[in-house]
């Protein structure tokens, strides 16, 4: 019941988002950063800074104060377009790599945890519900798209 191969794939299947509370307990600042960084490592080619921060979720300021943090650290690259010297690209270097690495290393490492504390079968129904949940909250967003997350106080 507790192999570690359901362990393996209870962890492939994690929810696409982690909860709020748990991500409420990251660091604000190194949180914008990694959220760049494992977007720029999933599309796996360079970005340009706009569809970067539009996939992202950040504004302009945001997006450059974090471009410029993760250049300064060696995590992320900028280059020309070669079909348009006029636009910039942004892509993740070799030691950016190696931090989204680890760091999905480490998550791996905590859900396990989890899956063990609490049972892979309790585990999986939890994902389960949580995407149904995920799936209703979206819809009931679409009826009303005025509502944003920055409009509750």
């Amino acid at each position: 019941m507790d192999t570690e191969e359901e362990i393996r794939q209870l962890v492939a299947h994690r929810p696409p988002h982690p909860p709020r509370p748990f991500m409420n307990r990251m660091d604000r600042e190194k949180h914008g950063l990694g959220a760049v960084l494992h977007v720029l490592m999933d599309v796996g080619k360079p970005m340009t800074a706009g569809a970067l921060s539009e996939r992202v979720g950040v504004t302009t300021a945001r997006r450059a104060v974090l471009l410029r943090q993760l250049e300064d650290r060696g995590l992320s690259e900028r280059g020309s377009d070669k079909k348009d010297a006029r636009k910039t690209l942004i892509s993740i270097s070799k030691k950016g790599c190696a931090a989204v690495e680890e760091h999905r290393a480490k998550l791996d490492g905590m859900l396990s945890d989890v899956i063990r504390e609490v049972g892979p079968e309790r585990f999986k129904l939890f994902v389960e519900l949580s995407e149904e949940v995920y799936a209703a909250m979206e819809r009931q967003l679409r009826k009303d798209p005025e509502l944003s997350e920055e409009e509750v106080p």
